[in-house]
């Protein structure tokens, strides 16, 4: 009886790992599988398209995963006090649209944006866009009130400025990219002259 009673007991703890691995095994699979929905790559989109001075001008955007490990990356850091505060950043540029905080794995990152000049394509400079979270995927427009994306052209069709949407559910904010055609890209705003 007593050999019975420990081939029971045997049996049900068995059974009971057998359930738990594989409880332990759909959740994982479940969150893996969530993770890849939550964030899937992009295919480049169209957010702009226009003629200007018989240059066809068309900017495209895609995004990915964010995958901290192919990159030299630095977290936020401050004082206790909230002091001397420093954003986290990816390749030495800061952090941009994540309030200043190194994003997750798996967050959406800027994959690609590119501006086809009739049929040349010009691409926003890896580094300045690998440091960029929460893009606006959605065509360049803006209302009364409030702006996605928003594109300036050149008058001679040869650049455009392209005020990128980005942000998380914080703070949203923009920022704005210079691509020529002439191949040269960056994240400096244009000068303004002075007023009067």
């Amino acid at each position: 009886m007593n050999h019975t009673l420990r081939n029971r007991t045997n049996l049900v703890a068995m059974k009971s790992r057998f359930i738990l691995y594989v409880i332990l095994f759909a959740a994982v699979f479940l969150k893996a599988l969530a993770f890849a929905a939550e964030k899937p790559a992009s295919d480049p989109q169209l957010i702009f398209s226009a003629v200007v001075h018989g240059t066809a001008i068309k900017i495209y955007i895609a995004t990915q995963p964010f995958d901290p490990s192919l990159y030299r990356t630095t977290p936020y850091t401050s004082k206790e006090d909230g002091s001397d505060w420093h954003h986290a950043t990816i390749d030495g540029q800061e952090v941009i649209g994540t309030d200043g905080l190194l994003p997750k794995a798996g967050r959406s990152q800027l994959k690609s944006l590119y501006v086809m000049f009739g049929k040349k394509r010009v691409d926003l400079d890896p580094r300045l866009r690998n440091c960029v979270f929460n893009p606006c995927m959605a065509t360049a427009s803006f209302n009364q009130r409030y702006g996605g994306n928003i594109v300036s052209v050149s008058e001679d069709g040869q650049a455009v400025l392209i005020s990128l949407g980005v942000g998380d559910t914080g703070a949203s904010t923009t920022h704005t990219f210079y691509i020529g055609a002439d191949g040269t890209t960056s994240d400096r705003e244009p000068d303004r002259p002075n007023p009067g």
